[in-house]
């Protein structure tokens, strides 16, 4: 009866832990006037980000961010296009210094396939502290991968005392840490390493960590193992379910027969744990052909509004926020940027017409390849469609856009709407763009068509119905309709 008690006290205690207040401040070298931003992840599964505070560096390029956390959290600051991660507990204060950064890099590289990390230094941390504790865990554990690697490269075979040495090293990182979220951090991040290496059979890892064991929703170690595990486990179908069974009872948008069928696998009789495995299986859906992308859309709509589980609506509600299908026809935030001539266009501005925007690098010889594609067929597409060209230049200087259009022999050929990006970097992550050039089709409503369209160059014109003279009286049945001037 005691220990009956002590189970629910445990349980109350978990379900009403309150929010405590954190702070971080500190001071930049070079960054004065950017906008600093900090977000966490909404949950550990979609991955969906959630902005937590944002702060405009002054002239004494200082900076200072208030929210709340329950947990131990894992952070990111971001300026601009970079970041560093960290993790922050419940009630403390956290004081960084962000050295010296040369911000063009992005200019150099791809910052979105090759991130760069902002140089965050901390100032007085407790030498305990729980970053320190797993960042020397991180580095034991990349090390030890990175041999034992080229070892198997070499021997083509597993040795069990090399394999016991690496597993003994990365028990000793802080084995006297008392901090709990670092000792389940280390025993799941362990257990992952093993399966991804395959070193234990992924039925005694199922045991050990999820059959009958409670969800830890918010522990980072547990959802780095369970992300790892249930990776692709049910969405590319099993040996019972096929993946065209499974697509068939999407396309029918049967939620209750999708969870009863996978509940055939023995590690998924559980129903909290099964619905939590279907949840990432239908994420993975949406982005495998073999399913259609608007039943995943449906199910997962009902999966928020019908499961009884609390976290997984919120999960679910979180996954369908990362869908650009769910975005389209979503009227878009107001953005309000300069042309060459330092006038404010604003996209609103060309409702009623269909937007072809692109997103370049004048100084960037693939951005100029598209350019002069699109300066050759102009004309012919301006008048025969309701179109609209609209390129906004990413260049960090304004006077390159200026340069190119005004200064450039070439420059009177660009007859059309060009804009500056105005270092608006949130914009670029609401239309995804993540390399240069970069297209969107916008319609005449001001609402996303597509996010990610097909170049000049690789045949969006020359492939349509519409420019080519079919159907004239009629909307495309392409990919990218075109209204036709009436």
């Amino acid at each position: 009866m005691k220990k009956l008690i002590a189970v629910i006290v445990l349980m109350v205690c978990t379900l009403t832990v309150a929010s405590q207040n954190v702070s971080v401040k500190g001071k930049t070298i070079n960054a004065k006037g950017k906008t600093i931003e900090i977000y966490k992840e909404a949950d550990k599964f979609s991955k969906q980000e959630q902005l937590l505070d944002s702060y405009t560096i002054d002239d004494n390029q200082i900076f200072e961010f208030a929210f709340t956390v329950k947990y131990p959290t894992l952070v990111f600051i971001q300026i601009e296009n970079y970041s560093q991660s960290f993790f922050v507990e419940p009630g403390k204060d956290y004081e960084l210094v962000i050295h010296e950064f040369r911000w063009n890099i992005d200019e150099e590289m791809n910052v979105y396939q090759n991130p760069v990390a902002l140089p965050i230094e901390f100032i007085g941390l407790d030498d305990d502290d729980l970053n320190y504790q797993i960042s020397a865990f991180d580095s034991v554990e990349s090390e030890m991968i990175l041999k034992y690697r080229m070892f198997l490269d070499f021997r083509f075979k597993k040795d069990a005392k090399r394999i016991d040495t690496m597993l003994t090293a990365l028990n000793n990182v802080w084995n006297d840490s008392e901090n709990q979220f670092f000792i389940s951090y280390k025993k799941h991040k362990i257990a992952e390493l093993q399966y991804l290496l395959r070193l234990q059979p992924a039925k005694k890892i199922a045991d050990e960590y999820f059959k009958g064991q409670l969800i830890q929703y918010d522990d980072e170690g547990y959802t780095s193992l369970f992300n790892s595990f249930f990776s692709d486990y049910i969405s590319r179908g099993t040996k019972q379910l096929p993946v065209e069974t499974l697509s068939r009872w999407v396309d029918e948008g049967d939620l209750f027969k999708y969870l009863d069928s996978i509940g055939i696998d023995p590690i998924l009789q559980h129903e909290q744990l099964r619905e939590l495995v279907a949840l990432k299986a239908l994420q993975e859906s949406y982005y495998n052909d073999c399913y259609h992308h608007k039943m995943v859309v449906e199910m997962l709509k009902r999966f928020e509004n019908e499961s009884k589980f609390p976290q997984h609506r919120v999960i679910a509600r979180n996954i369908l926020k990362t869908f650009t299908e769910v975005s389209k026809e979503v009227e878009l935030p107001e953005f309000r940027l300069p042309n060459v001539d330092k006038q404010m266009v604003s996209l609103a501005d060309f409702k009623g017409k269909w937007v072809y925007l692109s997103f370049v690098r004048v100084s960037e010889v693939h951005s100029i390849c598209e350019i002069e594609t699109l300066a050759f067929l102009h004309d012919s597409v301006a008048k025969s469609s309701n179109m609209e060209f609209v390129t906004i230049s990413c260049d960090r200087e304004f006077q390159k856009l200026y340069h190119f259009l005004k200064n450039s022999k070439k420059g009177s050929k660009y007859k059309w709407t060009w804009l500056h990006f105005d270092n608006n970097y949130k914009m670029l992550d609401v239309f995804g763009v993540r390399s240069y050039p970069h297209f969107v089709l916008i319609n005449p409503e001001g609402k996303v068509h597509s996010y990610s369209t097909a170049k000049p160059g690789e045949g969006f014109f020359v492939n349509s119905k519409w420019l080519k003279g079919d159907d004239k009286d009629k909307k495309s049945d392409e990919t990218f309709p075109l209204d036709k001037k009436r």
